[in-house]
């Protein structure tokens, strides 16, 4: 089966629980206590999807202003990119427009989608259903409340993004733009075949 590579960001403030979805998404696991990323970090998935095999780095990106221009520079050949604000917390939804407003001026063409993560505060909710769906009409972005901590909409969210990707694509389109290539596993046994 042939594989292709597809790169996803996770873009938002401190504290919005990106590492928190990007390890339920990958590990099906919540962590007891919150983790700061420090510049970048990524893992891996794989999985098949529409004939091929998919390899998927998810890249987690540092909220804190002093790591805006790592985050910045990763926009350029992103495929897609979740933008995550917090439920509980106004200025991290002011915070996301401006991710979106900045990926935006990198020129990136790549598949956005919207994020409300922590929505099992439902309590605590401070960002209006109105005020996120007028944005998105906006914007036409698709959204997405979720919660790493409960499971909700993670792998959904997921799931739409790698479909907005390949919407309108045929194989071939496909094939070309995200570099095709045979398994490092059968590449081997290939090399392993010829020294026999």
């Amino acid at each position: 089966m042939e594989e292709i590579n597809l790169k996803i960001l996770l873009v938002g403030d401190t504290c919005v629980g990106k590492t928190s979805l990007l390890l339920r998404y990958i590990d099906d696991d919540f962590p007891d206590k919150h983790l700061t990323t420090i510049g970048v970090d990524h893992l891996l998935k794989s999985f098949e999807f529409r004939g091929f095999n998919i390899q998927l780095q998810i890249w987690d990106t540092a909220g804190q202003e002093r790591y805006r221009s790592v985050t910045n520079s990763f926009f350029h050949n992103a495929d897609g990119i979740l933008f995550v604000y917090d439920v509980t917390n106004q200025n991290t939804f002011e915070g996301v427009k401006n991710w979106i407003e900045e990926s935006e001026k990198r020129g990136n063409n790549a598949k956005k989608i919207l994020l409300g993560n922590k929505c099992d505060l439902k309590h605590k909710k401070k960002v209006s259903d109105e005020e996120v769906n007028n944005y998105c009409e906006e914007n036409q972005m698709d959204f997405f409340e979720t919660s790493a901590k409960e499971n909700i909409n993670i792998k959904e969210a997921f799931e739409k993004i790698i479909k907005l990707i390949f919407t309108d694509k045929s194989d071939e389109e496909i094939k070309m733009l995200y570099g095709v290539r045979k398994s490092n596993l059968t590449t081997y046994l290939e090399k392993d075949d010829k020294n026999r």
